[in-house]
């Protein structure tokens, strides 16, 4: 491993890439994984949102990579649009723009040449977020089923969907390609819970269904 010239060198040394250490969160030499931020809808009626692991970049101390001294930082990522890298007093900030996979190359350079190291960034995308909400639905015991297509109810890239209803017997709650079916069964209430989820984090929707 190449040693980190102290600060009190006055000598300028050649600014050498340090290999990464397995194992340690942030380092060079790994995957970086960051997720979109998603917002729900601004006026949720009866929208839930869970959003899992979601922030706004990621900062990384570029001394701990790089050796040598005054170096100046150059960054890049490729494809555009993906994450933006940029430096500032030696630390590497990464701020995810648009779900997909970059590589980022950081070179740093002085007086006696460069050195540089590239790494993966992938930005996962955002998680779902509700829109608006799903209002109560009734329906008559023995009567015609009732669907949504939940595309209007949830913004984002989704992934699948889950749903639930509580208690059961009252409606039968079924998913095909997108689209909530609801059949009755027998007259009550029952509360029904779809959560719509990507690798980013999930959302949910609660609504009633009354059976008469």
């Amino acid at each position: 491993m190449s040693t980190i010239h102290s600060k009190l060198n006055c000598s300028c040394a050649k600014p050498t890439a340090i290999a990464g250490v397995v194992n340690v969160p942030n380092e060079l030499c790994v995957r970086q994984k960051l997720y979109q931020t998603s917002r729900a809808a601004e006026h949720p009626r009866r929208g839930r949102t869970d959003r899992h692991g979601e922030g706004p970049g990621r900062e990384i101390d570029l001394g701990s990579y790089f050796g040598g001294e005054g170096s100046r930082y150059h960054v890049s990522a490729d494809p555009g649009g993906v994450v933006h890298g940029w430096e500032s007093a030696g630390r590497l900030t990464l701020t995810p723009l648009a779900a997909g996979v970059a590589t980022v190359g950081v070179t740093a350079t002085n007086s006696a040449g460069s050195a540089e190291q590239r790494f993966v960034v992938e930005v996962a995308a955002a998680a779902p977020a509700p829109l608006g909400g799903i209002e109560g639905v009734t329906l008559a015991a023995g009567g015609e089923a009732r669907e949504f297509a939940l595309a209007d109810y949830f913004s984002g890239v989704v992934a699948r969907y889950r749903v639930s209803a509580d208690p059961v017997g009252i409606a039968h709650a079924w998913l095909s390609e997108g689209r909530l079916r609801l059949t009755p069964l027998s007259r009550g209430a029952a509360g029904v819970t779809v959560t719509a989820v990507n690798g980013g984090g999930s959302a949910r929707q609660e609504f009633t269904v009354v059976v008469q």
